[in-house]
């Protein structure tokens, strides 16, 4: 049963609110508490470190708060006209995940605006990958559900034709 597009709009909307939150007050928490976390066995691969993050993805337009703004307020817009422009088709599991990914931008954004720089906490020792933060997990894992979703539904109208 097709839900109807005000019910995906405050699914949609619900989601965006709950995950920012959850973002928001867990990476305070992980920061106010940074110190008193003991991850033990696991911490040869992996860790808990502040770092001071002024860029993007792998530090880039560093110190270029503006263009990052710009570009964040560019990226969710294209994903709400996106979404609602194929809503009508679009699953609770698209609407979710383009909420974490839009929650995610949110977050980051939120922080840089506030701060100066994006809180970033999560170190994965055993590779050389830069330290990230609970947005970035949340951009990730959104981006590549999306991609999968979008093959899918790429493959299935190709099988169809």
């Amino acid at each position: 049963m097709k839900k109807s597009k005000s019910n995906k709009i405050i699914y949609f909307i619900l989601c965006i609110i709950v995950t920012t939150l959850l973002d928001l007050n867990l990476s305070d928490f992980i920061i106010a508490n940074i110190h008193n976390f003991n991850i033990g066995a696991i911490s040869k691969f992996f860790d808990i470190t502040y770092y001071e993050n002024t860029g993007a993805a792998f530090s880039i337009f560093e110190n270029n708060i503006t263009l990052l703004v710009g570009i964040a307020i560019t990226a969710i817009t294209s994903l709400i006209i996106l979404l609602i422009k194929y809503l009508e088709r679009t699953s609770l599991a698209t609407c979710f995940f383009f909420a974490m990914l839009i929650s995610g931008i949110i977050c980051n954004t939120y922080e840089r605006v506030t701060f100066g720089f994006v809180r970033d906490f999560f170190n994965i020792k055993f590779i050389n990958f830069p330290v990230f933060n609970i947005s970035d997990v949340l951009i990730n894992i959104s981006v590549l559900a999306i991609m999968i979703i979008v093959l899918k539904y790429k493959k299935k109208n190709i099988q169809n034709d």
